[in-house]
């Protein structure tokens, strides 16, 4: 009988062994994954999204001074998204990009909801939310401001207006 305890002795104290490396190992990659989170004054990550024709492309693709970045889904932003086109009409050829970042509406409706509101600056879909993910958002809309430098400057949650986002961006886009 003495072995028998023993040994159950012995199989709860591996058990035990087992569940605090387990433990250490998962906080190992969780602290791993937070270093690869975006935070304010971190250069843009270079991460793939698809455009509504269904090519990959990067945030590096789109050539600017000032990006704004819009994370947003047609039950919940669609109303800002006029808003942000007039501002990027006015300021595109004075070097403003604004991407708008979808969160789980299919290309299709996506495209119908661009085609029917006459957006002009480009969108992509974020399907698995993996970069939506990588930049914290919680909540919709949510908007980073990044410069030439490609440095997150900004990031505002919520509907903000418009006026606001213009006195974020124009003393970059007055500059050479």
């Amino acid at each position: 009988m003495g072995c028998k305890y023993q040994s159950a002795q012995y199989q709860g104290d591996a058990w035990k062994i087992v569940t605090i490396l387990l433990c250490i190992t998962c906080l190992f990659f969780c602290s791993a994954c937070e270093k690869k989170q975006v935070r304010m004054g971190d250069p843009l990550p270079k991460i793939g999204v698809v455009d509504l024709q269904g090519t990959t492309k990067t945030l590096q693709d789109y050539p600017y001074k000032v990006l704004i970045m819009v994370f947003w889904q047609d039950a919940c932003c669609s109303d800002q998204l006029p808003l942000l086109n007039k501002l990027y009409l006015q300021y595109r050829d004075q070097g403003l990009m604004i991407l708008g970042i979808n969160l789980n509406d299919t290309r299709e409706k996506v495209s119908r909801v661009i085609s029917a509101l006459h957006i002009d600056f480009p969108n992509v879909l974020d399907q698995m939310l993996i970069t939506s993910k990588r930049y914290q958002v919680y909540g919709l809309p949510t908007y980073f401001i990044a410069g030439k430098d490609r440095v997150i400057q900004d990031r505002i949650i919520g509907n903000v207006p418009i006026k606001h986002l213009e006195k974020k961006i124009l003393p970059q886009l007055n500059t050479p």
